[in-house]
């Protein structure tokens, strides 16, 4: 159980601004997003001790994104009552971005400078390895963020609350699913080398706490029939759309970068919302 608790610091470290440290065994402290690769150190009595490694930390992703949706519901129900729904929506947006320090944002923005600039493989890790955005990566987050601003307008009442608990949720769903079945594409060392170590044990950990999450979202929102089907449905086809657009990824650079765990994270989130905006009117 300590190990576990010690896995969710790790991920809410990594996906939020949030300062979280890990006591190690010998008594300090490590900033839990820099935690090394899985090593092992011998205790004073000669027992080794194993630091738990990023990648099991990726199993309790699902589970920070449903903490980032009740917040974003929570603001969104509060600032609903002062203020318009656009000025509520960008609120929520940069509410968001500024949570999750921009990661996922920074993330898309350099996948899509390397990946729309249609170089080879080696050219396209090295644009989207350099920390500046180009023009191809800024004009690609502008229209991101215009396109959630105004999917974020259009969803209301009832699902307006049930969209935004869940559409965080399924970014990092998704991104616990590229991790564990997509191999890393650099051969040199990275942020997102650690956390690519997951595998299907973690997925499948991730993928029964989501199924936990949703069954008790429409419980507790008392979802009628249609509501369950939308949602599921947005679910399905964020989640199969994330995995397509994380194969295509994979086959052109051999594999995904954590730029492209950022994107992805992006890209489902609002497929998500897309659908439930266009299911919306037959709820």
């Amino acid at each position: 159980m300590l190990g576990w608790w010690r896995d969710f610091k790790q991920a809410l470290s990594l996906l939020t601004i949030f300062p979280v440290s890990i006591r190690r065994w010998d008594g300090g402290t490590a900033p839990a997003g820099k935690m090394p690769l899985t090593r092992f150190f011998p205790s004073p009595g000669g027992q080794l001790y194993r630091l738990r490694s990023a990648a099991d930390s990726v199993r309790f992703f699902p589970l920070v994104g449903i903490l980032l949706g009740l917040f974003f519901a929570l603001a969104d129900y509060g600032l609903g009552r002062i203020f318009s729904p656009v000025l509520t929506a960008a609120l929520i947006l940069a509410l968001n971005a500024l949570i999750t320090g921009g990661l996922h944002l920074d993330g898309f923005a350099d996948a899509c400078d390397g990946l729309l600039s249609r170089r080879n493989r080696e050219q396209t890790l090295a644009i989207m390895r350099d920390t500046g955005i180009g023009a191809l990566g800024a004009a690609a987050l502008f229209i991101l963020l215009i396109v959630k601003l105004a999917v974020l307008i259009e969803i209301a009442e009832p699902l307006r609350l049930q969209a935004l608990l869940l559409f965080p949720f399924m970014g990092r769903l998704s991104m616990a699913g590229a991790v564990c079945w997509f191999p890393y594409a650099r051969t040199e060392a990275g942020m997102g080398r650690a956390y690519a170590r997951a595998d299907e044990h973690d997925l499948t950990f991730a993928r029964r706490m989501g199924l936990m999450i949703v069954i008790t979202t429409f419980l507790y929102f008392r979802a009628t029939p249609r509501e369950v089907i939308l949602i599921l449905t947005a679910i399905f086809i964020s989640f199969c759309g994330s995995y397509f657009f994380a194969h295509r990824v994979a086959l052109k650079l051999g594999g995904l970068t954590g730029d492209v765990y950022g994107a992805i994270n992006e890209v489902t989130e609002l497929l998500f919302l897309l659908v439930v905006a266009a299911g919306a009117q037959l709820v």
